[in-house]
């Protein structure tokens, strides 16, 4: 028998904790195998995960399973099994975007607190003289500083909100609406996107944000600016404080709720609530009489003392998915080209770029039946197929769109765009046998938050 966690997510994964605790017969070099649907993607569906000399899975030992969960949108089931066949453990896997409030998982939320996301910076530079002034970050601030920080920052936020940075996006008006693909319904995983799924002045939010999504976000500016966050999980909501006394503390989770009043009574901590912000509402709160949840502090979570440091990811997982996808390339046809990408986007059944390809006059599907498939390919795979230049300068150039947007994380609108402004002349020849006129889908993707990041004429 071993023991198992029911849900494994990206984030535990870059935190380096396994899905796998321990085994009752610890013997060195078990192999454990997670068996996914290999016909849904790129990836092959199992994995040969090594343990170590104390029988605990060693993630790191494959990093392919790594990228695996860096691709996932919604979770999926799997199985984890000893390679002998001796024991089987069934496994929800969720990729960046998803988090648990079960057990082991409770500290991987502070990795979904983001002081680095380039929007998040945007704000915290927009602050201008507070934040000239405001020198001391390395070393924290307390006290008053702090309180003038917070409330800064707070009527920063609420301007943005005012100007309707957090709303909704009209989806393309001929796309046909897809449903939601089918996940595992699980209570104890919670949807926590970063902001630019939900954050853009041009609208390009496909769902608005959740409360513990606006909650994320206002910590992850905290911490940007050097106020330490604590974030307080409620069972029916999140919202977040902010320590006023400077202190070290090397427990990142607490649950005794006797102790988390206490700080707040004596002003240790401050309570503020996420979403008065946008409401135009005064942020300080009072704590919630209910409890039954748990607070994660923060700093405490992060290296060195923790493991949890702010969860980044290059791509997002629609584009990461459909790069794998045109990776996938037969033995005798090993080269990756520019063409691959916008194949693999629609082979990865990217939803936004078959709607926004449907909405500018193409037929993506139809035209992806004609070519062949790719291959999947193997977990035990050492090396890639080679890449043109060309490929490579696509995927730097939507790395720059994306990051002209104040965007950390490239998505399928920049993905697209950098394969309008390719040099390829197969992918715009293409692109024109596909239907798909190329000015209506520049119009489009503009409407989704992506733009040039250079004059370019399209047409």
């Amino acid at each position: 028998m071993f023991e198992s966690v029911s849900t494994y997510t990206y984030a535990m994964y870059v935190s380096g904790l396994a899905p796998v605790w321990g085994l009752a017969h610890s013997v060195p070099g078990i192999t454990i195998r997670l068996r996914t649907p290999a016909d849904q993607h790129p990836l092959s569906g199992t994995f040969q995960v090594e343990t170590d000399s104390k029988g605990r899975l060693d993630v790191w030992g494959s990093p392919l399973f790594g990228r695996f969960l860096s691709t996932l949108d919604d979770p999926i089931e799997a199985e984890v099994v000893l390679a002998d066949g001796s024991d089987c453990h069934h496994l929800t896997l969720a990729g960046p975007w998803w988090t648990s409030s079960s057990g082991t998982h409770r500290v991987c939320w502070a990795g979904h607190v983001r002081p680095d996301d380039r929007w998040v910076a945007s704000q915290v530079q927009g602050l201008g003289t507070l934040r000239r002034d405001l020198q001391t970050v390395a070393s924290g601030l307390f006290g008053e500083t702090a309180d003038l920080a917070v409330a800064e920052l707070s009527r920063r936020l609420q301007d943005e909100g005012s100007h309707a940075a957090f709303g909704f996006a009209e989806r393309p008006a001929t796309a046909p609406t897809a449903d939601p693909p089918s996940a595992p319904a699980r209570s104890d995983l919670q949807r926590v996107r970063p902001p630019h799924c939900f954050v853009h002045a041009s609208k390009g939010a496909v769902d608005p944000a959740s409360e513990a999504e606006l909650g994320l976000v206002f910590a992850s500016a905290l911490e940007a600016l050097g106020v330490s966050p604590v974030l307080l999980v409620l069972p029916t909501r999140l919202i977040v404080a902010y320590k006023r006394a400077r202190s070290r503390s090397f427990r990142p989770i607490l649950s005794d709720w006797t102790l988390v009043r206490d700080l707040v009574s004596r002003d240790v901590w401050r309570v503020v609530d996420p979403a008065a912000w946008r409401r135009g509402e005064d942020p300080y709160v009072y704590l919630p009489d209910s409890e039954g949840g748990f607070v994660v502090d923060v700093v405490a979570a992060r290296p060195p003392d923790g493991s949890v440091a702010p969860l980044e990811l290059a791509r997002d997982p629609a584009v990461e998915r459909g790069v794998l996808w045109a990776e996938a390339r037969p033995v005798d046809r090993p080269k990756v080209e520019t063409l691959h990408l916008l194949t693999g986007l629609i082979h990865a059944e990217a939803g936004l770029v078959t709607e926004l390809l449907e909405a500018a006059g193409g037929d993506p599907r139809g035209w992806a039946q004609r070519l062949d498939p790719p291959e999947t390919l193997s977990a035990e795979r050492s090396s890639g197929p080679r890449r043109t230049i060309n490929y490579k300068v696509t995927l730097a150039h939507a790395e720059e769109i994306a990051h002209s947007c104040y965007v950390s994380t490239v998505r399928e609108v920049d993905v697209l765009w950098a394969l309008l402004e390719s040099a390829s002349r197969r992918v715009h020849h293409e692109l024109k046998r596909m239907g798909c006129d190329r000015v209506r889908l520049g119009e489009q993707l503009r409407r989704f938050g992506a733009g040039p990041s250079r004059s370019t004429r399209l047409g």
